[in-house]
């Protein structure tokens, strides 16, 4: 059997973007039936073992989605290596993997908006930290669309 794909989502704190796109994309995927996919999240800095933020929590189970057992781990070398997709938030967490891990890891590494885009601009996905339900829903809705957009390319890949 093949090894599964691994795709990274990551942000900041690893407790509201990127535990929210491990587990939209985990529905996602499933709902297009991209089985041969495996998804995890971190974070740029290690702010200990945390818990989702009640928002992304809430705005998740509201659509279907339980993050509630995720706790944030910041991503190490082994992680980053091991991953075949690195898709992050903002350009500064592209810098930081750059940095961090070197030409080989940042050959793999795009904005979420970015990846399998044909668009030439690409906008990052602002962090919703300390922002209101409403300002998470914007943030879920436009991940959703992304991941949704990145299962199609998926797709598209395998026929």
């Amino acid at each position: 059997m093949n090894k599964k794909k691994e795709i990274i989502f990551l942000c900041t704190g690893n407790s509201c973007r990127s535990p929210m796109a491990e587990g939209i994309a985990r529905k996602v995927f499933a709902d297009y039936g991209l089985k041969n996919y495996s998804f995890a999240s971190f974070g740029t800095l290690d702010i200990g073992y945390s818990p989702p933020s009640d928002y992304a929590r809430k705005i998740c189970r509201k659509n279907n989605i339980d993050i509630s057992a995720h706790r944030s781990q910041q991503l190490d070398s082994d992680l980053a290596n091991s991953a075949d997709t690195i898709l992050v938030m903002e350009n500064e967490h592209k810098n930081w993997v750059g940095e961090y891990f070197g030409k080989n890891i940042l050959a793999k590494t795009f904005l979420i908006t970015e990846y399998g885009s044909k668009n030439s601009e690409y906008s990052e996905i602002d962090d919703p930290l300390e922002q209101d339900l409403n300002f998470y829903e914007n943030i879920f809705n436009k991940l959703y669309s992304e991941i949704e957009r990145i299962a199609k390319f998926e797709l598209s890949k395998s026929s």
